[in-house]
């Protein structure tokens, strides 16, 4: 199953959705999108579920890998809403939508 990505270099956003128009990211792969710790995204996710803003079963999926473990998945609607809460160059950017791409540009030639 190919897994939709989100990327920001030169001050754009780049996404490119998986086959069913979705991007589902793990907390990792926010933190690194963001240039946050991996706990700044859990601590924030932590308080949306709690405000009641999200819900969990809306925004979160959970995968099995190819190895057996399980990774929790966070929709495009959390990583919006993380990109409001955390603070960093890279959250600026995604909140301007002047600047979104719709395709990865590694995926242009696919």
């Amino acid at each position: 199953m190919r897994r939709g990505t989100i990327a920001i270099e030169n001050n754009i956003v780049y996404y490119s959705p998986d086959s069913e128009g979705d991007v589902w990211l793990a907390q990792f792969e926010i933190a690194q999108l963001f240039g946050v710790f991996v706990s700044a995204v859990s601590a924030n996710i932590r308080a949306i579920y709690k405000s009641g803003s999200l819900k969990e079963y809306e925004t979160q999926r959970v995968e099995k890998t190819r190895d057996g473990c399980y990774l929790e998945s966070y929709n495009m609607e959390m990583i919006i809403a993380l990109a409001f809460r955390l603070r960093s160059r890279q959250t600026s950017v995604f909140r301007q939508p002047r600047r979104i791409s719709p395709f990865y540009r590694d995926d242009r030639n696919l």
